[in-house]
C-alpha cells in the first residue's frame, strides 16, 4: 500500500484495525464525500437514541405507581415496543453483515443477528401471544408457549443458535471489531451500563437472583418491562455506534 493522502473512512479494505490508515486519494473516490454527511447523521440518531433511553428511564420511576396496569399487559404497548426494538436490532445486524467488507465485521453481524432473534422469540413466548389467551387475570392475559405444536425444538434450535453466535465471535473471529472499537476509545461503555442496570432491575422486581425491590405486583410488573425496554434500547444504541466503525466501503 503506498503512502499518499490519509483515507476518512473508519475502515478500509487494506486494514481492518479502527484507525485513519493511508491509502492513495484516487482509490477513494467520490463517493467518500458523503462519508462526512453519514457519519453526521449516524451521530444524530445515536444522540437522540440516547436521549430517548434516559428520558425513558426518567420518567419510569415516577410513573411506577401511575401507570394503568394494561400498558405492560403481554400484547400492550410497552411488550410491543420491546419486540419492535429487537426485531429492528436483528434486522440492522442482518442488514450489517451482508454489507460488511471485512471477514471479522461479517462474523461479528453475523453473531449479533441470531441473539437479536432469541430475545425477540422471548418476549413473543416464542409465538404463544399470537394465539387465544389461556387465561386472564389482573397482571393481564396468560399465553404459553406449551401450547405450540414446535415447542419441544425451540430450546435446541435457541441452543444451535447461541452455538453459531459464538463460532462466528471466536472461530471466525468476530471479536476482533470490538477489540478494535475498544482500543479506538469509542466502545460503547455509556449503553452497556445502562442495559446492564436494566436487566438488573428486571430481574429484581421478578424476585430473581436473590434480589428484590419494595413494589407490590402491579407497580412491580410495569417497573420489569419498562426497564427491559430501557435495555434493549440501550442495546440497540451501542450496537447503532459500532456501525460506523464496520460500514462497509466503496473502492
Amino acid at each position: 500500500m503506498s503512502h499518499g493522502s490519509v483515507c476518512e473512512l473508519a475502515y478500509c479494505r487494506s486494514c481492518i484495525n479502527v484507525r485513519k490508515c493511508v491509502v492513495p486519494a484516487k482509490r477513494v473516490g467520490a463517493k467518500a464525500d458523503r462519508l462526512p454527511v453519514e457519519t453526521h447523521y449516524r451521530s444524530l440518531s445515536q444522540n437522540a437514541l440516547r436521549l430517548l433511553i434516559l428520558a425513558l428511564a426518567l420518567v419510569t420511576v415516577p410513573l411506577v405507581t401511575r401507570l394503568p396496569q394494561w400498558v405492560v399487559w403481554e400484547n400492550g404497548p410497552v411488550e410491543n415496543a420491546q419486540a419492535i426494538v429487537l426485531l429492528f436490532g436483528a434486522i440492522v445486524a442482518g442488514l450489517s453483515a451482508a454489507r460488511a467488507r471485512t471477514r471479522e465485521a461479517r462474523a461479528f453481524w453475523l453473531a449479533a443477528a441470531p441473539l437479536w432473534l432469541i430475545f425477540f422469540g422471548r418476549e413473543l413466548s416464542w409465538g404463544a401471544v399470537f394465539l387465544t389467551p389461556l387465561d386472564m387475570t389482573p397482571e393481564g392475559p396468560v399465553f404459553s408457549s406449551h401450547a405450540l405444536f414446535y415447542k419441544p425444538v425451540v430450546h435446541p434450535a435457541v441452543g444451535l443458535l447461541i452455538a453459531f453466535s459464538l463460532y462466528q465471535l471466536f472461530v471466525r473471529r468476530g471479536i476482533r471489531l470490538l477489540a478494535n472499537v475498544h482500543r479506538s476509545g469509542r466502545f460503547p461503555f455509556f449503553e452497556l451500563v445502562v442495559a446492564a442496570i436494566g436487566f438488573i432491575v428486571s430481574t429484581a422486581t421478578e424476585g430473581h437472583a436473590h434480589l428484590s425491590l419494595p413494589l407490590t405486583a402491579g407497580p412491580a410488573q410495569i417497573a420489569e418491562e419498562c426497564a427491559e425496554l430501557v435495555a434493549y434500547l440501550a442495546l440497540l444504541s451501542g450496537q447503532w455506534r459500532l456501525l460506523g466503525h464496520a460500514a462497509p466501503q466503496t473502492a
